[in-house]
């Protein structure tokens, strides 16, 4: 019997305050915690691990994610997400690993290679690129991917770390300021990205849940940066996404594993009679939403826990002529299934407020039930 859910963070926001939420409306017993302010003994005794049936993880750091998820597990107790899943989908090298097992797909993984290369420091503090090893290494990128690359860290989001190369040049001064083993991938030249959150419940098929098209002028790379993440659109309904994320989850989870994801691809649109559609609109729409910006940064948009509570701003918008269309348009070029859909990565701690308002979905309640379902499976504790 379910007795106990707790649900760890660092940082309690819209998502936090949603599943909080979700637990009082289902009269679940959850207990909060802030991941900061716990010390986890090596021997579980006394500690906050020992009366929990299952944990719902939300951590946005990813080494203190990894390292509470992997408590979790060796003490026995499910979490959402697990501890697998979370080492694989926040290394980007490993998801296309993961990826190249299989040949054919609803979507494409993009060319992509692990980058072994990373400048050393000498003695006084700086970086040195060896230009032999380099010049092999830029030679081989050159005849496989060609210009314009990527090229990403092997952990990270936001864009972060993320840059866009357009000669030999440019990829020596990356490698040569670069300390860290990285991914490089070919560009893909798009007005918009897609985010697609999915469930996979114990035992079932994965399921979309909801998405939003982030739209960018700016969107030079392969992902959308801290400082321009792009205009959010809702998604209709599409069958070409559904068929999308579970085929991506089911090539990356066991039939028994669980867990809430969020899914990024990316659609090439360069020069196309969509992006010059979408270029229309774009400056308009973008005014729409920064207006919605302005109300999200009200003091009374910090109380707010679900997105039926913040409909009078959320609604106008993407009720606007300007949105509408950018909907329909995007929607098109998903449904036209002459535009390869790229996978970019993976992630298993996100921030869902664009998805869970613009689609007025309630994620918090997914992220409870799949909780009560991993207790349930997992059984009654033997050490209490």
């Amino acid at each position: 019997m379910f007795s106990m859910l707790v649900l760890i963070y660092d940082g309690l926001k819209y998502e936090e305050k949603s599943i909080i939420r979700a637990a009082k409306e289902k009269s679940i017993d959850l207990k909060v915690v802030d991941s900061e302010e716990k010390v986890i003994p090596s021997i579980n005794s006394g500690n906050f691990l020992e009366d929990i049936d299952c944990a719902v993880l939300r951590t946005r750091s990813k080494s203190r994610t990894l390292e509470i998820a992997f408590t979790l597990k060796e003490t026995g107790v499910p979490s959402v997400n697990q501890y697998d899943e979370i080492s694989l989908f926040i290394n980007k090298w490993k998801t296309f690993l993961v990826l190249g097992r299989k040949e054919t797909y609803s979507f494409y993984p993009l060319p992509t290679f692990l980058s072994l290369y990373a400048a050393r420091l000498n003695k006084h503090g700086q970086k040195l690129c060896y230009k032999p090893k380099y010049i092999k290494a830029k030679e081989k990128l050159e005849g496989e991917i060609g210009y314009p690359m990527i090229l990403k860290p092997l952990i990270g989001s936001h864009g972060e770390g993320i840059g866009l190369i357009n000669n030999g040049e440019e990829l020596y001064e990356k490698m040569a300021l670069n300390s860290s083993i990285s991914i490089i991938q070919k560009h893909v030249p798009s007005f918009f990205d897609l985010r697609l959150v999915g469930v996979k419940k114990p035992g079932k098929e994965p399921e979309y849940i909801a998405g939003i098209a982030r739209l960018s002028k700016a969107l030079i790379k392969n992902t959308h940066a801290r400082v321009n993440p792009g205009v959010p659109i809702p998604l209709k309904e599409n069958n070409r996404l559904k068929r999308v994320v579970k085929e991506t989850l089911n090539v990356f989870l066991p039939r028994n594993h669980f867990g809430i994801f969020g899914l990024d691809y990316i659609l090439p649109t360069e020069k196309s009679e969509y992006e010059q559609r979408l270029e229309k609109i774009y400056q308009g729409l973008r005014e729409k939403f920064e207006y919605l910006l302005k109300e999200r940064k009200k003091p009374s948009y910090r109380k707010i826990n679900h997105w039926s509570q913040f409909k009078h701003a959320v609604r106008p918008y993407i009720n606007d002529e300007l949105c509408v269309k950018a909907v329909e348009i995007v929607d098109e070029v998903i449904s036209d299934t002459s535009i390869p859909i790229y996978f970019l990565e993976s992630n298993v701690v996100q921030e869902f407020p664009n998805v869970e308002q613009l689609n007025e979905v309630d994620i918090g309640s997914y992220y409870i039930d799949l909780a009560v379902e991993a207790s349930e499976i997992r059984g009654p504790r033997s050490n209490k």
